[in-house]
């Protein structure tokens, strides 16, 4: 976490104090639901009944981990939480020459509360640390592509409906 000097520093509002823990296999359910919060807006639109909005995400997230052991099997898998309860995950892959931040989520309630910044700026931390970038990948035009470029990533390649973007170490 963020520390309060740094903070008082730099002028960041601390986020809410949320502790880190590897995630387990009991963690299931909720990255489901956790999923499922990440595609609201999408299936809002669509229009989907409930029963089929649940299918649909249950499905796609099965797909979305099969696709994370497949290319990123060592990640580390962390879960936020806040009062002992789960807010969000992230998932990153480390190689001696890159970070790769795979996936990053909070429960829509804990959105915009500088939790997201906090992970963010560990991550850039570690990067000036061990001289290597940071590279993801996000929807073109999203908030997380904007919440990405506060922070020093830029678009380096253009992936279907996604940007691949980078942040050096320097």
């Amino acid at each position: 976490m963020l520390n309060s000097a740094f903070a008082s520093q730099t002028h960041v509002p601390l986020p809410p104090a949320y502790r880190v823990r590897p995630a387990l296999p009991e963690d299931h359910e909720f990255l489901t639901e956790l999923y499922a919060s990440t595609r609201a807006d999408e299936l809002d639109q669509a229009g989907f009944p409930n029963a089929q909005r649940a299918a649909f995400c249950r499905m796609q997230f099965s797909f979305q981990q099969r696709h994370y052991q497949q290319h990123f099997a060592h990640a580390e898998v962390s879960i936020f939480e806040l009062a002992d309860q789960a807010i969000g995950r992230e998932l990153i892959a480390r190689t001696a020459d890159q970070l790769t931040l795979v996936d990053i989520a909070l429960l829509p309630a804990y959105r915009n509360q500088g939790i997201g910044s906090d992970r963010l700026r560990l991550l850039i931390a570690q990067s000036a640390v061990l001289a290597c970038p940071i590279r993801l990948h996000v929807l073109q035009g999203s908030a997380a592509q904007a919440l990405y470029a506060r922070h020093g990533f830029v678009v380096v390649q253009a992936e279907g409906a996604h940007w691949l973007m980078e942040r050096s170490a320097r």
